[in-house]
């Protein structure tokens, strides 16, 4: 079996998983190469089971933080420490360490994340249902011209298209705005996703003319010119692609979007080839849906392939020639045992475009291990029940759940540490449902198929013995 490089500092969360991924690599010869990896099928029934009910907690906590306190775009973050502490908009935010725009992105991105995880979206009647419409409505109506309060943002026109403007800073007038590509890709985003996860199309329309003010804000002419990040930019391309596989593909509006993508992806995989250290969990998420998209010609599906081969290469610290530039692999320079969802995001996508073993292996680890480790369990652990000595973990959980965080996610302390900051903010679990939501759709491709444990164990302990 060929080992993880970095399987200590994954926690052994799963002592199955060595035996239940079989490795296409146990054959010989070409055979093995086209063989596809599969899972044991009664871990996969209980990882399945496992991802499904941490998806659904966290989406019902969601529904409920997106209208804390009966507002839209609610919840950004809890603050905790002496006494708990909301800061429910976006003006709130603390600007030493945070911004409008971020904000902004982020619960955008959350309203997207609940209508990409939900199953009661065709249902008027769920609570999820009346959640997004209610925020689709503000985003729609509220936003013209009219400042949305919680997202500290409105929706100006200019030559005939719609831009977001967000305020610069908490301190700033309603007057003292910007214009940012991000955040007017993630509106886009969200507006587009949920119309279709809703069956309300027409919204579609609106979005057209979002994209449209998207065209106006950055011109393929400026993006040489604007300081842009690969993260900023990897969110813009993800939100595109996200919007290109929901729109109808025989209108103007898919055409439009099809060439811009396309064009913006040529632009961002030169920076990548130029930067051997560059990484994003977003451009690998784009990499995945851009190859669910239907028509792309088979040089642009080997483009996309060889590129989330390098995402992995870099995460994994594996590969070879000009990949071995990248001195530390992404995975050991944060850690296997931390709050891992945010690189989860990319991965648990791209394993359905590159099947690796050991991608599933470790996407399957670290995925188990953020349910385990950094989410707010919405039962009462074991300790509570006896009067028990509580670990770390049911001590925060018991805080988090009276506070109304039960199916929440968190970081680990270090990452908050490093972000100067104590709190529960709305991203660290929009993070891990992205992840699950990706993690299960990868999972109905693989096929669960009956092991022996033991016979698998000698053939692994075999091909090991051959390398």
């Amino acid at each position: 079996m060929r080992q993880m490089r970095q399987s200590s500092m994954i926690p052994s969360t799963l002592a199955s998983v060595a035996i239940a991924v079989v490795i296409a690599g146990l054959g010989s010869g070409a055979q093995a190469k086209k063989a596809a990896t599969v899972l044991e099928a009664s871990f996969k029934d209980r990882i399945t089971a496992k991802m499904t009910t941490s998806l659904e907690a966290a989406t019902q906590h969601l529904v409920g933080r997106l209208s804390l306190d009966k507002h839209r775009f609610s919840g950004y973050e809890l603050e905790f420490g002496d006494e708990l502490k909301w800061r429910l908009n976006c003006q709130e935010v603390e600007p030493s360490r945070d911004s409008i725009e971020n904000c902004v992105i982020r619960q955008l991105h959350a309203l997207a994340a609940l209508c990409d995880a939900g199953n009661d979206m065709h249902n008027k009647a769920s609570e999820q249902r009346k959640v997004v419409d209610a925020h689709l409505k503000e985003l729609v109506s509220g936003g013209n011209n009219k400042e949305l309060p919680n997202l500290a943002m409105k929706r100006t026109k200019m030559s005939g298209t719609d831009i977001w403007m967000h305020r610069k800073t908490p301190t700033s007038s309603s007057d003292e705005v910007d214009a940012n590509p991000a955040v007017q890709a993630s509106a886009l985003m969200a507006l587009a996703r949920c119309a279709v996860a809703s069956g309300q199309k027409d919204y579609l329309l609106e979005a057209e003319n979002w994209f449209a003010g998207l065209q106006k804000v950055y011109p393929q002419n400026i993006w040489n010119q604007t300081l842009v990040s690969f993260h900023k930019s990897g969110i813009i391309w993800e939100s595109l692609a996200l919007v290109l596989l929901h729109v109808p593909k025989d209108s103007s509006f898919h055409a439009d979007l099809s060439d811009y993508v396309a064009d913006f992806e040529a632009f961002l995989l030169r920076a990548w080839k130029e930067t051997p250290s560059t990484w994003s969990f977003s451009s690998a998420r784009a990499l995945a849906l851009r190859w669910q998209a239907d028509g792309l010609k088979k040089k642009q599906r080997k483009m996309i392939k060889s590129w989330a081969k390098d995402h992995i290469d870099r995460f994994l610290g594996t590969g070879s020639g000009s990949k071995k530039d990248v001195k530390e692999s992404i995975l050991a320079r944060i850690g296997g045992a931390g709050y891992t969802c945010g690189p989860l995001q990319g991965l648990t996508s791209l394993a359905g475009v590159v099947t690796e073993a050991e991608l599933v292996q470790v996407v399957l680890q670290l995925m188990e291990k953020d349910i385990d480790q950094y989410q707010v369990s919405a039962e009462k652990a074991e300790a509570e029940e006896k009067e028990t000595a509580e670990s770390p973990k049911d001590a925060m959980d018991k805080v988090w759940r009276d506070a109304g965080l039960s199916g929440a996610f968190f970081r680990d302390s270090d990452q908050m540490k490093m972000e100067k900051r104590q709190s529960v903010r709305v991203d660290d679990t929009v993070q891990c449902m992205v992840a699950l939501t990706q993690a299960l759709k990868t999972l109905q491709g693989i096929e669960g198929v009956a092991v022996d444990p033991e016979k698998v164990s000698a053939e692994a302990k075999g091909a090991s013995a051959e390398l």
